[in-house]
């Protein structure tokens, strides 16, 4: 059993600045205040730039990350 909790599942890219909508599983509130989120399977970290809901409906943005 691990701690992990899902919070949202992605869905597709939204416009054209790098955002992407989602299923929230999570009170509004939570999903808004997100700063960092673990996409699995990788369970690979990405920094949270933006999070709001439009229509019902997640749209987050992430940092760009430099590797």
């Amino acid at each position: 059993m691990t701690d992990w909790v899902t919070i949202a599942l992605l869905g597709r890219a939204r416009g054209i600045h790098g955002e992407v909508t989602a299923i929230s599983f999570s009170k509004p509130e939570r999903c808004e205040a997100l700063r960092e989120v673990f996409l699995f399977p990788a369970g690979t970290p990405y920094q949270v730039e933006s999070a709001w809901f439009h229509d019902h409906r997640l749209v987050l943005k992430f940092a760009a990350s430099i590797r």
